[in-house]
């Protein structure tokens, strides 16, 4: 009777054990790497408790991941990322939405980082949200970017230079949502985009510096951010392609590099120091100077 017992309360659970499984512990990172990828418009699969939605008609359109340097492919590291097709035509559907899992903490709690590159630098948006059930009309918006905030495909498969990432404070959120989700949203024609190196994590102490500009010279260079911490002294390296060619701790905000090389390409790195152990994560961007004037 027991054994009877225990297998008939065992038939009662099996969606409660579903979900308790697929709640995530924070960090959480998702990469697409573990997925058997396929090509944009050819059926495929998402990571475990990731759910995969469109309005248009044709499976190759269902959300899934991609894989290579097929047409419409772009990722950040690996071979494979998320793609999302979306246009006019019954087959595409103008609206794609893919829900991550559940995290074990409310997202107010955290930060989400993810690199997104989309097939046009004018057409299609993509919108961060929540999700409260796997209805899709409980999608909130969070955060969107448009096409020409990302970076536009220069080819398919691995662009580690292209693409832009996105960081995203979840402060604003519901103290009661723990579901992120995007959304990819276009109704002309069909463009794609793409999404890789996901991450849910918990805000850092000293967060990383934000807008990183370089307005160069011939031989110098004026290097700006805006710090979103009460960091009052950053670290600035700048390296060519032989190495490092200067690293220094400055008070000030922009700050000026010198002895640089004429029409020369450069790496510049920013770090917030916000204590004694407490660096944020680089910030990086590349610049060339200017070329020397012609006497």
């Amino acid at each position: 009777k027991k054994l009877l017992l225990a297998f008939a309360l065992a038939l009662l659970v099996p969606w409660t054990t579903r979900a308790q499984d697929c709640t995530q512990t924070v960090p959480y990172t998702e990469g697409f790497e573990g997925v058997t990828g396929t090509t944009f418009s050819t059926a495929g699969s998402l990571p475990a408790c990731w759910n995969g939605f469109t309005n248009g008609t044709g499976t190759g359109y269902v959300p899934h991941v991609v894989t290579g340097a097929a047409n419409y492919s772009y990722q950040h590291s690996g071979i494979n990322s998320l793609v999302m097709t979306s246009g006019s035509g019954a087959s595409y559907g103008n609206t794609k939405i893919v829900m991550l899992p559940p995290m074990s903490v409310a997202l107010n709690q955290l930060q989400l980082s993810f690199w997104m590159c989309t097939e046009s630098s004018s057409y299609g948006t993509l919108i961060v949200g929540y999700v409260t059930s796997d209805d899709t009309t409980t999608f909130t918006e969070i955060q969107s970017y448009t096409a020409s905030s990302a970076s536009m495909h220069s080819g398919n498969g691995l662009q580690t230079t292209a693409g832009v990432e996105v960081e995203l404070n979840l402060a604003s959120v519901p103290s009661n949502a723990t579901r992120l989700a995007f959304k990819w949203y276009h109704n002309s024609t069909y463009y794609t985009c793409c999404i890789d190196d996901v991450v849910i994590s918990y805000p850092p102490t000293c967060p990383k510096v934000d807008s990183l500009t370089v307005s160069p010279t011939s031989n110098s260079a004026e290097v700006a951010w805006v710090s979103a911490s009460n960091a009052t002294s950053w670290v600035i390296v700048v390296s060519d392609a032989t190495g490092v060619v200067d690293s220094s701790i400055v008070m000030t905000n922009p700050a000026t590099v010198y002895n640089l090389t004429p029409n020369t390409a450069y790496d510049v790195t920013v770090r917030a120091i916000c204590g004694d152990e407490d660096w944020s994560l680089p910030r990086s961007t590349t610049f060339r100077t200017a070329r020397s004037a012609v006497a």
